[in-house]
């Protein structure tokens, strides 16, 4: 049985106005963000709004058209999106006005075989609109653009994790977990869209209905979830400047600096610089800080970025992050065996050690010492 679809798309559309409505005014958080967020859930209700007013749109032919071609705005938006969350510099710019050419396109496309007809010649492009040459170039555009931006985001998501685990030790700064299903769940709505889009030319009008209203199932349930994201945690994240990269392009970068030198760091010298960091971690313990980052271990030790991270990625092999909480987790678990410590609580400890999460800091114990904090404490004293 077809579910009753423009009783989804009220649901669906109001979620949006509401969760739009709340980012747009809300003040804390990133604003700019939470503004761009607000856009892509306007774009998106008004891209379904054809399903609850069919009349007025009827009487208003050519605004039903820019309606639907505003389904070309959504993908950068969902960029934006994620540029503006993961990056603290990000700023929109006049030159980023380029992202609204295939939209543009689209209806230059249209200009001389609808817009520019009378209204018969518009209720006539309707009626056999699945066959019309300009409606199936759109539709393959629409669609290769969002695979291409979906394609950057996880792009721009992937390079992101990477530079966090090089650069910061913060485990917080690494909880982009929403964003990457807020992509993952867009991507499959995409794919649902695309089958229905390229079913629609060949199959009977029922068999469409239902897959529009399994379509429709999809969008209201990842709009949901949407509303409950925004509402249970309006600010999820701490932007890095984009211009920080990951250890392996510093250490191509090197490479290319220094090409006389191949392994860039002679064994002997490489054993003295790790020697070097090992009396600095244990001496002076930076990893009780717990927004330590790179650049400030790297300026404590009197080394450039770049070799340090060269150090820690290539003859240590490990990550920044990771060697970080290898000291943080060998701290708790002499604080944890330590009877004159018994008082204090498994709370107590790694926020001593440098944790700020107790999620993060049970998950990177367990890893290291293959139990719980509690376990562990428990098989010590």
């Amino acid at each position: 049985m077809v579910v009753e679809n423009s009783s989804i798309v009220l649901l669906i559309f109001f979620t949006h106005l509401i969760v739009a409505s709340f980012l747009v005014t809300v003040r804390s958080g990133n604003r700019l963000s939470n503004r761009i967020f607000g856009g892509f859930l306007l774009v998106t209700a008004l891209d379904l709004s054809n399903f609850l007013f069919p009349s007025f749109y009827h009487s208003h032919l050519n605004l039903d058209m820019t309606r639907a071609n505003t389904s070309f705005l959504i993908a950068p938006l969902l960029y934006f999106y994620v540029r503006s969350v993961i990056h603290s510099d990000f700023r929109l710019k006049w030159r980023q006005l380029w992202h609204t050419g295939p939209f543009l396109l689209s209806c230059l496309i249209l200009l001389p075989g609808y817009y520019l007809v009378d209204v018969q010649g518009k209720l006539a492009f309707y009626e056999n609109l699945h066959n019309q040459i300009e409606i199936i170039a759109i539709s393959i555009l629409v669609h290769v653009q969002l695979a291409l931006y979906l394609g950057v985001c996880f792009r721009i998501l992937i390079r992101h994790r990477k530079v966090l685990v090089d650069h910061f030790s913060d485990p917080n700064k690494l909880n982009t977990n929403w964003l990457i299903r807020l992509v993952q769940l867009y991507t499959v709505n995409y794919v649902i869209v695309l089958t229905r889009n390229v079913l629609k030319f060949r199959f009977h009008e029922d068999i469409m209905a239902t897959l529009t209203s399994i379509m429709l199932l999809v969008t209201l349930s990842f709009s949901i979830w949407i509303l409950f994201q925004v509402l249970r945690k309006p600010s999820l994240f701490q932007g890095i400047e984009s211009k920080l990269e990951p250890s392996e392009t510093l250490i191509k970068q090197m490479e290319v600096d220094k090409p006389s030198a191949p392994e860039l760091v002679l064994d002997e010298g490489a054993k003295e610089q790790i020697a070097q960091l090992r009396a600095h971690m244990e001496k002076h313990q930076p990893y009780l800080v717990p927004t330590l980052t790179i650049e400030a271990l790297a300026e404590q030790l009197d080394m450039s970025v770049s070799e340090l991270s060269l150090l820690i990625n290539r003859h240590m092999n490990q990550h920044f992050f990771d060697l970080i909480n290898e000291y943080r987790i060998n701290a708790a678990a002499f604080s944890l065996s330590d009877p004159e410590q018994k008082s204090k609580t498994v709370l107590d400890i790694l926020y001593e050690v440098g944790f700020n999460s107790k999620s993060s800091f049970n998950t990177a114990f367990k890893k290291q010492m293959l139990m719980t904090p509690t376990q562990y404490r428990q098989s010590k004293l």
